[in-house]
């Protein structure tokens, strides 16, 4: 069985816009995370521990209103210089595996 790091850089590897995956437990510390390799971090290691809390609060604060719109499938946020999209794990010990994508990087 693959282990949350070796997800992470299956995932990295679907598609070059993929800047990071990262995989949060149930109190939204991340347990795994893989960033694209030449780019630079948007990010300090503090900032990510930030960002993953607050996903998974975004994610739980979502399932509060599934017994009216139905199963939450993924969040998706658009900023200006980036895409996030959180998606939940049925996993005991993982809570969301959040995956951002941003511009190529330029050759």
């Amino acid at each position: 069985m693959p282990t949350p790091e070796d997800i992470c850089k299956q995932i990295l590897d679907l598609d070059k816009s993929i800047r990071l995956a990262a995989i949060a437990n149930q109190m939204g510390s991340p347990v795994a995370t893989a960033y694209r390799s030449g780019l630079e971090a948007i990010f300090s290691k503090e900032e990510i521990d930030s960002y993953m809390i607050k996903s998974v609060l975004q994610m739980k604060t979502a399932e509060d209103f599934e017994s009216k719109l139905g199963d939450v499938i993924d969040t998706l946020i658009l900023y200006s210089k980036l895409k996030r999209v959180v998606v939940p794990l049925e996993h005991p010990d993982f809570s969301v595996l959040l995956v951002s994508f941003g511009e190529l990087p330029h050759d």
